[in-house]
Order: C-alpha cells, then sequence, then structure tokens
C-alpha cells in the first residue's frame, strides 16, 4: 500500500511544451463528464482536474498510484492520441504547495497573473456538481482558494502592468484617471493592436475606433469583438482629431505621423492628449512629444515600466511564498489530524479502561474518596496520552500509517474489525 493517498500528476508550462499541452487540454464543457469518468474508477476516493492554457493538472487521493497513473495514459491515448509523457508526479506535501502557489499566481507565465483563481474556483464549482471532491480535496480546495485571496489581499504581487500592452493603458489611465467614456484609436489591428483594443475595452473605452490599412480586417475583428468602428487609413485624421488616446501598432516603414503633418491636420479637441506608439519601427515622431499637452511613449518608454513592475512583483513574491507556506504547513497539519483521530479515539479508549479496571481493585471508605481517586486517574491518563499524540502531531503526513500501525500494535488497541488506515478520509 502506498504511503500516501493525496499526490497530483500535473503538466504545466515549466515541463510540457504547448504542443503536447494542447492535445491535453480539457475543455471546460467537457470537465463534468470526464470527472464522472474518473470518479467511477472504484480504486480513486476523490479527483480534481485543472485545465487551464498553462497547465492541466489531475490531484488524485488514492492508495493505488500507479492505476492511477495507467488510467490517466489509457485516458490520454484515448482522448488525444498521445502518450503520458511530460508529467511530474507530486507528493502530498509538494502537491500541496504546488496548488497554493498556482492559486497565489506564482506558478503562472506571467508572475501574479490575476486569472488563474478564478479558473481554479470554475474547476471546484465542476467537482462540487459532480461530488468527485471528498473530505480531503473539498479541505484543500476551501484552503487554495483561502490561500490565493490572502496573497493578493497581503501583497502587492499583482501590481502594475507587465506587459506592453497593458502598460499602454495604465500609462493613460495615469493621465485621465479613468478610461470610462474616453475615445480612443488604434491605428494598427495586429497582435499587440488587438490587445490594446482589449485592455480599453475591460476598462470601459467610450468610443473605439479601429484604422488599419486593410479595412476588411478591422471590419473582421470589430465583428469579433462586437465592438469598435472600423476605419480605412485614409481616413485616419478624421478620426485622430476625436481621440483622447492614440494607439499606433502598424508595421509600415518610417514614421505614418510626422510633427509638421500632426500640426496641421491634427485638429485639438482636448487638452490632453495620450499616444502610444508601440511601432517597430517607430510610427510616430518622436519631435510630436515636444507639443504642450501630448504625452507619448514609445516601445522602449513602455518596456521600462515593464521591467520596473516585474522587479517589484519579484519582491513581492517571496512574501507571497512565506504565506503560502505558512498555509502548507497548516494544512498538513490538519492532515496529520485527520490521519490520527481513530488511533486518538482507540488509544483515549484503552487507556479510560484500564484505569477503571484498576480503580475496581480498590474499596474507598467513602464515595469522596473515590471520586478523588477518579479524578487522579483521569489526570495521569491525560498526561500519558499526551506523549504519543504530540509526537504523532510532528511525523511526516507520508509517515503516518506507519507510525500508527506501531503504536497500535504496542497498546494492543482493536479496532471492531476493520482495517486501519489512520482516518476515513474518502467519506
Amino acid at each position: 500500500m502506498d504511503k500516501e493517498r493525496l499526490f497530483s500528476i500535473v503538466f504545466t508550462h515549466k515541463k510540457s511544451p504547448i504542443e503536447y499541452r494542447e492535445k491535453i487540454a480539457i475543455q471546460e464543457r467537457d470537465l463534468e463528464s470526464i470527472l464522472k469518468f474518473f470518479k467511477e474508477k472504484p480504486f480513486l476516493d476523490e479527483v480534481f482536474i485543472l485545465s487551464t492554457c498553462n497547465r492541466t493538472e489531475f490531484y488524485f487521493v488514492s492508495e493505488e498510484r500507479e492505476k492511477c497513473l495507467g488510467l490517466l495514459k489509457d485516458f490520454f491515448k484515448e482522448k488525444a492520441g498521445v502518450e503520458l509523457e511530460y508529467f511530474e508526479i507530486l507528493s502530498c506535501e509538494e502537491s500541496i504547495l504546488h496548488i497554493f502557489e498556482v492559486a497565489g499566481g506564482l506558478d503562472s507565465m506571467i508572475l501574479g497573473e490575476p486569472q488563474i483563481l478564478g479558473q481554479v474556483k470554475s474547476a471546484y464549482n465542476v467537482a462540487l456538481k459532480v461530488k468527485s471532491c471528498g473530505v480531503i480535496l473539498n479541505q484543500l480546495l476551501q484552503k487554495t482558494i483561502r490561500c490565493g485571496k490572502r496573497v493578493r489581499s497581503e501583497t502587492e504581487i499583482g501590481f502594475g502592468a507587465v506587459s506592453v500592452s497593458f502598460a499602454v493603458v495604465e500609462l493613460a489611465k495615469k493621465i485621465f484617471g479613468e478610461l470610462e467614456g474616453k475615445v480612443a484609436t488604434v491605428v494598427g489591428i495586429g497582435e499587440m493592436g488587438r490587445l490594446c483594443v482589449k485592455h480599453l475595452m475591460e476598462n470601459g473605452v467610450g468610443t473605439l475606433y479601429l484604422c488599419n490599412r486593410t479595412i476588411e480586417k478591422a471590419v473582421k475583428f470589430s465583428e469579433e469583438i462586437g465592438f469598435g468602428v472600423p476605419v480605412s487609413m485614409s481616413d485616419m485624421w478624421s478620426v485622430l482629431s476625436k481621440s483622447q488616446i492614440i494607439i499606433f501598432s502598424t508595421s509600415a516603414e518610417g514614421y505614418i505621423v510626422e510633427k509638421r503633418e500632426f500640426e496641421k491636420n491634427f485638429f485639438r479637441n482636448f487638452p490632453e492628449i495620450f499616444m502610444a506608439d508601440i511601432a517597430i519601427p517607430r510610427d510616430v515622431d518622436p519631435e510630436i512629444s515636444k507639443i504642450d499637452g501630448v504625452f507619448l511613449f514609445d516601445i522602449d518608454d513602455l518596456k521600462g515600466v515593464v521591467e520596473k513592475n516585474i522587479e517589484r512583483r519579484r519582491k513581492e513574491a517571496k512574501k507571497a511564498h512565506r504565506i503560502i507556506l505558512e498555509e502548507t504547513n497548516k494544512f498538513m497539519g490538519w492532515l496529520r489530524g485527520l490521519g490520527v483521530k481513530d488511533l486518538v479515539v482507540m488509544l483515549r479508549k484503552k487507556f479510560l479502561e484500564i484505569k477503571e479496571r484498576e480503580i475496581e481493585k480498590y474499596s474507598f471508605k467513602s464515595d469522596v474518596e473515590k471520586e478523588v481517586a477518579q479524578r487522579v486517574a483521569h489526570s495521569l491518563t491525560n498526561k500519558f496520552l499526551h506523549y504519543p499524540l504530540s509526537y504523532l502531531k510532528k511525523v511526516p503526513y507520508e509517515d503516518m500509517p506507519l507510525y500508527c500501525e506501531i503504536i497500535k500494535n504496542i497498546f494492543e488497541l482493536e479496532e471492531d474489525g476493520e482495517d486501519y488506515k489512520g482516518g476515513n478520509e474518502g467519506e
């Protein structure tokens, strides 16, 4: 029998290439049926699955680790036509530490990434629906969500923009306060331009012009996101003069906006104009930054902001790690307590039986004398119990079954005919 019943098999961006992760990824619409499939296996007591773009992770409570591995191997072979590879098997304590780090954003590609905690919650809700988690995984996932919240409330792990597209919007917010109702234009609907559009929408921008050399591309993108006004490059100046926020991200060679042309064509409707040039080569003549009320940032400015924020997040990650270690130790303590709860009952029962037998051997002159003897014997019983129980609390979880078995044999403890497993975790 395996020493550990809780373990995990994980495929993450650190070990598994994206080509493999794409094949084994589990879509949200399929998660419920897959959990039911695993839950039906008689050797599996509990199961939880977390699958995102950067990871697919399986958390098991079972005494049959090899059977779980075999099940996963057959599942991937049938589902995705791939062999079981690029994975890590994490021990009990490693699994707890890992999922706490995941929820805290310490295991993400982008340090402190905020979406993962919501993804953990969503996956747990599905597991609750199909009842695939029992005592151990329910407790683990509740503590995982609590740990993730603690990390975000007690540290600044999610502080500041750590991508250029997000930095653009963050800088715009520093100038205008809020972006709700503001008018913006994105010139160039490539990958970076699209990401900027996404962040602008999330921040409630009012009107958004999508200006692109190929108007059909702008129209298609506008339809995809259900937002934005497509504009051809020939009409660029007509929308720029209406905009407070202007982002350039084209693949043009040379400036598409020069200072002289800007001053000639740009009709100022606003006292402050935010401009971000994230194109390489640059789209905007840097001399424009000398015009009063125009705030122009290029890709180097934005990368500098990103690098400072990343460094700050790294410092905050140390605080977050201390919180995660604290929560891991608490959960390991809970597991140890779970592992010895039946043993505690049996030990106490055994000691009380011995106490009662010894008390009955003596004749007492009065009820008061007997009551005093009962109290002394009861106090001694508790003191004798204190030592083995205190020691068990310090035993590593994976060694708990062995230590419980030794104590059981030493004190000749009875279990009413049931095999001892150190707790009823699967119920």
